[in-house]
């Protein structure tokens, strides 16, 4: 069982290993890897505004509808679609764009630019004829965020300085001297070490050592994203790349995964035990719409799991209170309660949540046995994430 509720500030991250086994990305496009993995600056640039538009929740990119929302009103335009968006589908800045929407001329210029840029996603084969995003664009918008996703964390942990030395060797695993283990598990800093404290000139098998990990039962977790309209922009983008962060992690540890997309109603399950793939190209593909509907989610989420003896635990992620339903406070801990009975952990994480929506996620982690997460600063979700994932 988990710790009791607590806010939480992750500060530390571990460094993301090598795909192998389930994480393989044979059914993506080899073509559209390949340009992401050889820094394809148009592909790039595609990938980016097809994920723009998903993270803004935009339907279908049309000409028409672009003018039609900036000309009309430039401010109603930056909330609907938002300034990484306008920048990428158009070409140029938000503010020079605000500034000069109102120029007959410059409209003419603006819509030329938008067009020629949906055509040519239009013919990658990343938008169907009416703009909106076809599996394809997904698959591109996928790839970008996870590669994303990697640097994020990688040039994170580089940048990491631990002064509290005797901290750090606490948190080492023990190294023991190698009896036939796994080559795999040798360590190569205290192999070295041992055979320097032996004045050796050269190293022997009875220096050789081997880390000895502390191992924890298999866990099946599902991550539960509140992809209701206030999610959109920022909030969606990192709540994905949060997701990545975490079923890269946890399958490598051959973990279970899987992925729930919630608002008013269930928009996507990921059933728990999917490839990487799926759970990469499910979390690229969201859309921020709706209202929250906690308790329903929970509930969804509860069926994904395997019948199994393996721990299983929910990470719901949310910024509100439940909206949906005759009284939706008392159905979430009504579902949250169930949840537990069925030996489901539930550890929600709160982004600017108001002090209602304080209150309930206090009690929904209490009857859950899960930890509680408020954070602000969005940046920092996918560390709050892999937290929880290591505490579970």
């Amino acid at each position: 069982m988990l710790g009791n509720a607590a806010q939480t500030e992750v500060n530390e991250n571990e460094e993301i290993t090598e795909l192998s086994g389930k994480l393989s990305f044979q059914a993506l496009d080899d073509k559209l890897m390949h340009l992401i993995l050889e820094n394809d600056s148009d592909a790039i640039e595609k990938g980016k505004t097809i994920q723009e538009s998903l993270d803004a929740g935009i339907g279908a990119l049309t000409v028409d509808l672009m003018m039609e929302n900036m000309v009309r009103s430039y401010s109603w335009a930056q909330k609907l679609f938002g300034d990484r968006l306008i920048r990428t589908i158009t070409g140029y800045d938000p503010a020079y764009i605000e500034n000069n929407i109102r120029i007959p001329e410059f409209q003419r210029e603006l819509k030329s630019s938008i067009g020629k840029r949906i055509e040519a996603l239009k013919k990658e084969g990343l938008l169907e004829k009416d703009g909106s995003i076809t599996e394809k664009g997904v698959e591109l918008s996928s790839l970008l965020l996870f590669i994303e996703e990697l640097n994020h964390i990688k040039a994170r942990t580089y940048g990491e300085r631990h002064d509290d030395k005797a901290a750090q060797e606490e948190k080492q695993p023990y190294a023991k001297p190698f009896k036939g283990e796994r080559f795999r598990d040798i360590s190569l800093k205290k192999t070295l070490r041992a055979a320097i404290q032996r004045s050796r000139k050269k190293i022997q098998r009875e220096d050789l050592r081997v880390v000895e990990t502390k191992k924890r039962g298999e866990l099946h977790l599902v991550y539960a994203i509140d992809a209701s309209g206030s999610m959109k922009g920022e909030k969606i983008r990192n709540a994905k790349k949060a997701g990545i962060a975490l079923a890269y992690r946890a399958i490598e540890e051959k973990n279970k995964v899987g992925l729930l997309i919630f608002s008013k109603r269930t928009k996507s399950e990921v059933p728990c035990g999917s490839s990487f793939v799926n759970i990469l190209k499910s979390l690229a593909a969201i859309k921020a719409r709706e209202e929250t509907d906690i308790a329903q989610a929970i509930h969804s989420a509860a069926n994904l799991f395997q019948k199994t003896s393996a721990s299983k635990h929910l990470i719901l992620l949310t910024d509100s209170i439940p909206t949906i339903g005759e009284k939706p406070v008392e159905e979430t801990l009504h579902e949250a309660s169930s949840a537990r009975a069925q030996g489901i952990t539930i550890s929600l994480i709160g982004l600017n949540l108001n002090e209602e929506g304080r209150k309930l996620s206090e009690r929904i982690v209490e009857l859950g046995g899960g930890r509680l997460y408020l954070i602000r600063d969005i940046e920092k979700l996918d560390t709050i994430i892999l937290e929880d994932y290591d505490a579970a």
